[in-house]
């Protein structure tokens, strides 16, 4: 097994005579791309161990698809050693772009890899997930967040910086810890302020709700507009196409309103 990791960390893939089929499941080609482009660039994925909140951090280090095994750095913050004892089981996520591969482990040997110590682990289930959404996101600097205020329902009003934007939904990110107020599939009315004198009202669902620790506590929603009127419709469509321009090179207007 380790001389066949060893294979992978040198970038070496299965000849054609290898069936690429482990213990469960067929892996995909989007999912070999993703765990591969992870592999090659020491990714860290997110760990969530059972009965800890929020995320640790974990680094591939090596796959085995023919065994269906992960290698895996010492997650960080370093979590209480008697959670990654075996048979541990644990989730951990990797990303590539729109894509997330989320996986259910079971923590099966502790090693040392290149004189650290190290997590060798069994995959026993795999989700795949790709975002092939209609409408095109914006990402904004961070000196540029525009503010959604939230009314989460039995709670006080959130603040919340947008990370990034389409017509169709939003990430948005809170400082502090604030993933026990609300719960997936929760509706919030949230005011979505576009420019200095712009601000529309929304209907949202909460989508996700994710904790991180690192390198400051944080708390992201991921929430899709289920309803608007049809003029702040046509505002936020406006406030899209203005910072998917790259040729603009003009301050972006305060008053969001057709003159046609």
């Amino acid at each position: 097994m380790l001389e066949r990791l060893s294979n992978w960390f040198l970038g070496g893939k299965s000849t054609a005579d290898t069936p690429l089929i482990g213990t469960a499941q067929q892996w995909t080609a989007e999912e070999l791309e993703l765990m591969l482009w992870n592999e090659q660039h020491r990714s860290a994925g997110h760990m969530e161990l059972p009965g800890r909140s929020g995320v640790f951090h974990s680094t591939l280090l090596g796959v085995d698809i023919q065994e269906n095994q992960l290698l895996l750095d010492m997650p960080f913050p370093s979590p209480p050693i008697d959670l990654l004892l075996p048979p541990a089981v644990c989730k951990i996520s990797f990303f590539k772009h729109q894509q997330l591969l989320q996986m259910h482990v079971r923590v099966e040997q502790h090693l040392v890899y290149q004189g650290k110590p190290a997590l060798l682990v069994h995959i026993e289930e795999r989700i795949f997930h790709c975002d092939r959404r209609a409408n095109k996101r914006v990402d904004f600097a961070r000196n540029a967040w525009p503010l959604m205020r939230m009314q989460i329902p039995m709670t006080e009003q959130l603040r919340a910086s947008v990370l990034n934007l389409s017509s169709g939904g939003a990430l948005l990110n809170i400082f502090g810890k604030h993933d026990e107020i609300t719960t997936p599939k929760t509706l919030i009315n949230a005011k979505l302020q576009l420019g200095d004198d712009c601000c529309i009202d929304v209907t949202c669902i909460l989508k996700t709700v994710r904790y991180y620790r690192r390198p400051c506590q944080h708390t992201q929603f991921r929430v899709q507009f289920l309803s608007m009127s049809e003029r702040d419709k046509r505002k936020l469509d406006l406030f899209i196409a203005h910072q998917q321009d790259l040729t603009l090179n003009a301050p972006y207007p305060a008053n969001l309103e057709y003159t046609g």
